[in-house]
C-alpha cells in the first residue's frame, strides 16, 4: 500500500467527532489530498497528501483505487464529503 508523503492524523479514530466531519478530497493526476474537519467544533481531524505516480508496474489509477478501498480513515463514515477534482480539463476559465 502506498504511503501518504504527509500525514498527520490521530492514532485513533473518535467516532462521534468524525461522523460530524466534513472529508475535503483533492484529486489530481498525481496527487491526493485529504482534510477531515468537525465544522460544529471548528476542530482540524486530520489531513494526509498522498503523491501518486504512475510506475512500470501500476498506474496511478490503480494505486489511488488501493488508497480508497483500503484506508482506514477514507472508508470512516463521516457527514459530508467534498471532492475537489484539479484536473486542467475539468477547470472553467471565462
Amino acid at each position: 500500500m502506498i504511503r501518504p508523503s504527509f500525514d498527520i492524523t490521530p492514532a485513533t479514530i473518535a467516532n462521534p467527532e468524525w461522523e460530524q466531519a466534513i472529508l475535503v478530497l483533492e484529486v489530481a493526476p498525481n496527487f491526493l489530498g485529504c482534510v477531515w474537519y468537525n465544522q460544529p467544533k471548528q476542530k482540524l481531524l486530520g489531513l494526509r497528501h498522498y503523491n501518486v505516480e504512475d510506475t512500470n508496474d501500476r498506474s496511478s489509477l490503480d494505486m489511488m483505487t488501493e488508497l480508497l478501498n483500503n484506508d482506514v480513515y477514507l472508508n470512516t463514515p463521516v457527514s459530508r464529503i467534498v471532492m475537489v477534482y484539479h484536473f486542467p480539463e475539468s477547470s472553467l476559465v471565462s
